[in-house]
């Protein structure tokens, strides 16, 4: 009982100050009101009779977001706080605001709004910095094209489907520390609706330079409101009108002038130009076009009041060194052929023969098209080559010995020779005259003709004759006394003249005899040929008793000129038999011509002999004193031979050589001798010998 009551009692002392509910519903306090339960369900008084709360002294615990708070003991310094429903709220650690600056570390950000959404980054400061937006690439280590930052504009197409219409990308173009370079770029979607292009790119190629393209594609069309500034130049207009005079850097003119590639531009004369299709220029060649007649043509014109001409310059600067056969300029002319070909008919080109410096030479031809028949190639019309030693020029007028140049005019020749590579032709259509004020010589390696063609050949002094050649002969009928003088084998003051006496009564005939000689004139047998027979009036010509020993005509068995192969000088101790020696003493100079042997022989003692022929030339002794007589050999005819017994032979030797010649009082000898037999031969020879002498 005691325990029951124990228990009473603790119940009725729970409630002497306080008042408990058990079982109690939950529900809403009525506003204003102060009563409340605590932990045990005892019910309490508010503390803050107005209503408010001590959250730091009447709250313990988390309150959670449902109830009006946080969800959470902790917040995150600098950190965006962000809601998830009931959840506790979150401090975002990619999201912060530090008072200054505000940093969101995302993949992916948005901004919405049901009207419009805007982001404004403001600077409130009394100062010149404005708001700044920075996109970085924190890579580690950059490399070339990393992207720093890109804002991309996206928007839904009437089928709902977003799409990129915009971007704006910066980039490290170049990530070399210290060398650093940007690249910046806007494209845009294109009306293909599935490519960004190119509005914008900015790029540098050097230092301090930023180099801009823009737009894309050649049709693109880029429009500047107001003035195009170049520098600090105003370059172009509003209204398209270039503001600057000089502009040599304009490479294109599309939209602005329509034409082919490589026309030329010509000014209308009203402000607008046009693009010539007769006029081209491909960077090598200039070629202009007409289809009018006789067009087109060039006209090099100076305007200025001068004596000086305007000129064409053909320029060969090859950047090196020149060298013989350079080619410094060509004119070609071309025309169809037959089969609507271009071929070229005609070219004046020029060379290079000689490039040393201060010694160059040079040379210009003309050539035309010549066809041997089959095959056409250029060949020279007319060429001039520059000396490189000495100030001439040399030029070749025509191509091929057949070929004919045709002076209209007169031919001055300031020079002294013509030359001609074969045989020269000079065919007037009336008389040639060769018209001289000083000598005039014809001097040719081989014959000179003078063909009159059934005409005359005439020789004058001035007007009056001096000969006539016909077909009748030498005429100096017009020369009174005239005469022909020959000059004989020694050119000095002395000659000969050949005239004729005076004819009184009739013409005369001097016909000259079918026959090689001289002619005979009146006097002392000058030029006259005698025949002189040499012969032994006691019946043997020769008598050659031993072999090997040289004998004489008119000597008989007299053997004293030795044994050698040419007949020895006499000596001093024989010089007594020189009269028995020589057949035949000079009265007048004279020559020697020839000899004629007729003859045979006999011996008693061999019938057959080897016999050597020989001939000299000797002066006699004439005061009676013995000397040496020198015997000098005369050339003559070889008739060396063996020679039978008993047979009749005739052998004729022809002279030659000085010793030929006699002065008067020289001697003639006519010398034998056997050889290669026995000692003693004892050969008689019977026979003359008939010699012919010149009379000098």
């Amino acid at each position: 009982m005691k325990w029951i009551g124990q228990h009473i009692w603790d119940y009725i002392s729970r409630f002497r100050n306080d008042i408990y509910l058990e079982d109690i519903d939950s529900g809403t306090i009525a506003s204003g009101g102060n009563l409340g339960l605590d932990s045990n369900n005892k019910i309490v008084k508010s503390a803050s009779p107005s209503g408010s709360i001590d959250l730091t002294s009447e709250v313990t615990g988390t309150l959670p977001v449902a109830n009006g708070g946080t969800g959470a003991t902790s917040l995150t310094d600098n950190s965006v706080l962000t809601g998830t429903g009931t959840s506790p709220i979150t401090a975002e650690a990619n999201f912060t605001y530090n008072g200054t600056a505000m940093s969101i570390n995302a993949l992916t950000s948005t901004f919405t709004n049901a009207t419009a959404s805007g982001i404004y980054i403001k600077n409130t400061g009394n100062n010149a910095n404005g708001g700044k937006l920075y996109l970085e690439n924190e890579r580690s280590a950059g490399v070339d094209s990393d992207v720093a930052g890109a804002i991309v504009f996206n928007a839904n197409d009437d089928g709902g489907n977003a799409s990129t219409v915009v971007e704006i990308e910066g980039k490290l173009a170049e990530s070399a520390h210290g060398s650093e370079e940007g690249a910046f770029a806007i494209d845009m979607l294109t009306a293909s609706g599935s490519t960004l292009r190119n509005v914008l790119n900015a790029g540098s190629s050097a230092g301090d330079v930023v180099d801009v393209n823009l737009g894309f594609g050649a049709t693109s069309t880029t429009t500047i409101a107001g003035t195009l500034t170049m520098g600090s130049t105003a370059a172009l207009n509003n209204s398209g009108v270039i503001q600057v005079a000089s502009q040599p850097n304009i490479t294109t003119l599309a939209g602005f002038v329509t034409g082919s590639a490589n026309q030329l531009i010509t000014d209308d004369g009203d402000g607008t130009v046009t693009s010539e299709s007769g006029l081209t220029w491909d960077g090598d060649d200039l070629t202009i076009t007409s289809a009018s007649t006789a067009r087109p043509d060039v006209y090099i014109k100076t305007t200025a009041n001068h004596a000086k001409p305007p000129h064409l310059y053909f320029l060969k600067d090859k950047g090196a060194a020149g060298v013989n056969g350079d080619q410094p300029g060509l004119i070609a002319f071309m025309g169809d052929n037959a089969d609507q070909t271009l071929r070229t008919f005609a070219q004046i080109i020029t060379f290079a023969t000689e490039v040393t410096a201060g010694d160059e030479a040079g040379q210009i031809s003309i050539e035309v098209a010549s066809s041997s028949g089959t095959t056409s190639v250029s060949r020279n019309a007319f060429t001039a080559i520059g000396s490189s030693s000495a100030y001439q020029v040399d030029t070749t007028i025509g191509f091929g010995t057949s070929s004919t140049a045709t002076i209209a005019g007169d031919l001055d020749i300031d020079g002294d020779a013509i030359t001609s590579a074969g045989n020269l032709t000079v065919t007037p259509g009336g008389t040639l005259e060769l018209d001289s004020t000083g000598d005039m010589t014809l001097d040719s390696s081989a014959n000179i003709e003078l063909n009159a063609d059934g005409g005359e050949i005439v020789f004058k002094d001035d007007t009056a004759t001096l000969a006539k050649i016909s077909a009748d002969g030498l005429s100096f009928v017009d020369n009174t006394g005239a005469g022909i003088i020959f000059e004989g084998t020694t050119d000095d003051a002395y000659n000969t003249t050949l005239t004729a006496a005076d004819t009184t009564s009739s013409s005369k005939t001097i016909t000259l005899p079918d026959a090689t000689g001289t002619v005979q004139l009146q006097g002392e047998n000058t030029g006259q040929v005698v025949h002189i027979n040499i012969q032994d009036l006691n019946s043997y010509i020769f008598y050659m008793y031993n072999d090997d020993s040289w004998y004489s005509a008119g000597g008989q068995t007299l053997a004293i000129l030795g044994t050698s192969t040419a007949p020895s000088d006499i000596s001093s101790a024989n010089s007594e038999y020189q009269s028995r020696v020589g057949c035949y003493t000079a009265i007048a100079n004279c020559t020697v011509k020839k000899l004629t042997f007729t003859f045979y022989w006999t011996s008693s003692a061999v019938n057959s002999a080897d016999v050597d022929f020989a001939f000299t030339k000797f002066t006699p002794i004439t005061d009676g004193t013995a000397a040496t007589i020198t015997m000098n050999a005369i050339a003559a005819t070889d008739h060396n031979a063996s020679y039978t017994e008993v047979k009749p032979y005739q052998v004729t030797f022809t002279f030659s050589g000085g010793n030929a010649s006699l002065s008067a009082g020289d001697s003639f000898g006519f010398h034998m001798r056997t050889t290669g037999g026995s000692s003693a031969q004892r050969v008689i020879v019977y026979g003359n010998a008939m010699l012919s002498v010149e009379l000098n």
